[in-house]
């Protein structure tokens, strides 16, 4: 199974040995986003994205769904197995 972009930051953080709040102010974010990154309740921006690249010398590539269109059409298809799953659901207990 494919790493999150959360678990692939923390491994970033983690291989230079630094707190989410040393690591947020070299990208110039915060700690509390860090740690939302972190636990995949919130992705960073493609700029963000661009500044770990930059920073800490690892490859976008590297990191799942760094755009829009890939965040959105995955996204979609997780709410496409949801509302499948609800259906079938549904028709069992009815």
């Amino acid at each position: 199974m494919l790493e999150t972009v959360g678990e692939k930051i923390k491994k970033v953080r983690l291989k230079n040995n630094l707190s989410q709040t040393r690591f947020a102010k070299r990208i110039g974010v915060s700690g509390k986003s860090i740690s939302a990154y972190e636990t995949n309740k919130a992705l960073p921006s493609i700029k963000v994205l661009g500044k770990i690249e930059k920073y800490f010398r690892v490859s976008l590539m590297e990191l799942p769904y760094t755009n829009k269109e890939e965040i959105s059409k995955h996204l979609s298809d997780v709410l496409n197995s949801i509302n499948c799953l609800r259906e079938t659901l549904q028709q069992l207990y009815i």
